[in-house]
């Protein structure tokens, strides 16, 4: 790339080009090769440019209070195989599934399934549909 950001147009063409390779794979597998592109990204831009200067605040910013990330949030393998799982899956499920598939040390709690749903909800609330 030659430095120029693309247009809004063109992010959304090339994106429709990445998914229509996508589209044959199962959900789970889809994110999980996102988010190893993502990954690869990553790492050659930081070996290519230097990692900017911190900011100088002026005052702590560690005083500021910061929202508590999620553990499903923190660990990208368990929310998309969380997003993966189909629709209309109880919390009950949810919580077997995902000791089953990551053991129960790694496995989110029931309750902890319960806020991520319910903020994901406000995060993207349904739109309603016309009669």
């Amino acid at each position: 790339m030659n430095g120029t950001q693309l247009s809004e147009i063109e992010i959304h063409r090339k994106a429709r080009i990445v998914v229509s390779d996508l589209a044959e794979m199962p959900g789970f597998d889809a994110m999980m090769v996102i988010n190893q592109a993502q990954s690869i990204i990553l790492r050659e831009n930081l070996a290519k440019t230097p990692l900017p200067a911190p900011p100088v605040h002026p005052f702590n910013p560690n005083l500021m209070r910061r929202r508590h990330v999620s553990m499903i949030d923190a660990d990208a393998e368990l929310k998309a195989f969380i997003h993966g799982l189909p629709a209309y899956t109880t919390i009950d499920e949810i919580t077997t599934l995902c000791r089953e598939q990551f053991g129960a040390v790694r496995a989110p709690s029931r309750s902890s399934i319960g806020r991520y749903l319910q903020n994901l909800s406000k995060r993207y609330p349904k739109e309603k549909e016309s009669e």
